[in-house]
């Protein structure tokens, strides 16, 4: 049993669609990670409006992810405007701020094709960018996925980061 086995994290994202190899890698992970540390996923149903009502479907997005969040909880977003971090970097943050820190559980956010609202990217305690790039909801939550699970190896010393 890990010794961080009492938190949590919660990995909340927009669902658009759900195709089968992304599925797989979600099963694969949650696999892999659970041994570290009390670990979820929560996908929630992408809102069917259209681009042109882009700025409503984002208020609409964050307000379902909001009600997922426990007040005491800490919140990272994923945001392309966010701090770009080595896989390192990652991990010394989550070990010094969540895992050796007060709060029992980590929410990460990933949001929809229209992002996040400023409310819900208020009330983040870190704000982190996967790349210049823009990814879709299936990509961002695979890298997502495997930078936890590299991050546990780190933190543990354990074989799998290669520097």
């Amino acid at each position: 049993m890990s010794k961080y086995s009492f938190k949590k994290i919660n990995l909340i994202y927009i669902q658009s669609s759900s195709i089968g190899w992304s599925d797989d890698v979600e099963k694969l992970y949650l696999k892999k990670i659970s041994p570290y540390v009390g670990f979820q996923t929560l996908p929630i149903k992408s809102k069917s409006l259209g681009r042109s009502e882009s700025s409503v479907k984002c208020e609409l997005e964050s307000q379902s992810i909001l009600k997922k969040i426990d007040d005491k909880s800490l919140v990272w977003v994923f945001d392309e405007a966010g701090e770009s971090l080595t896989s390192e970097k990652l991990a010394q943050d989550l070990e010094s701020s969540f895992l050796e820190g007060p709060q029992k559980e980590l929410n990460l956010i990933i949001g929809g094709a229209f992002g996040l609202s400023d409310k819900l990217k208020a009330q983040a305690q870190k704000k982190i960018s996967l790349s210049k790039l823009v990814f879709n909801h299936h990509i961002a939550k695979s890298v997502v996925l495997e930078q936890l699970y590299r991050s546990f190896k780190i933190i543990h010393s354990e074989s799998y980061h290669n520097i």
